[in-house]
């Protein structure tokens, strides 16, 4: 997900003009993401190494919670932002698509839930 941050996360195109914006472009509360994908990183070895293996699930989740939160609120400021005047350019001559950085994104807040969510439950099958 760290790496995710440092690549396209969208696509413009406008009146044959093309530009990539990636979360370190689209920056503030972004930077979020990168700093908690390390910190939990490097937690989860020290951690693991002391066999706290109860704390990790609920930090992995925490963050990706907390990444969830943060994406979602970025997402809706941009939906609720004031949109200039363009004059002769109406919206739909202006292309958008999602780029590869916000798939592995999105990708490793899943996998993050996911993982965490698989193993608790085969814990739980486990003691029963």
């Amino acid at each position: 997900m760290g790496v995710c941050f440092f690549l396209p996360w969208a696509n413009f195109s406008c009146t044959g003009l093309h530009a990539r914006v990636s979360g370190a472009d689209l920056g503030g509360v972004l930077w979020v993401i990168p700093l908690l994908a390390a910190t939990i990183f490097a937690v989860f070895f020290v951690l693991r190494k002391r066999g706290f293996d109860h704390i990790i699930r609920w930090m992995v989740l925490g963050t990706a919670a907390i990444i969830l939160l943060v994406l979602v609120g970025k997402i809706i400021a941009i939906l609720t932002a004031p949109k200039p005047a363009f004059g002769l350019i109406k919206p739909e001559h202006v292309g958008f698509r999602l780029g590869l950085g916000a798939f592995g994104t999105l990708a490793g807040l899943a996998g993050m839930a996911g993982g965490i969510l698989l193993k608790s439950s085969r814990l739980l099958n486990n003691d029963s």
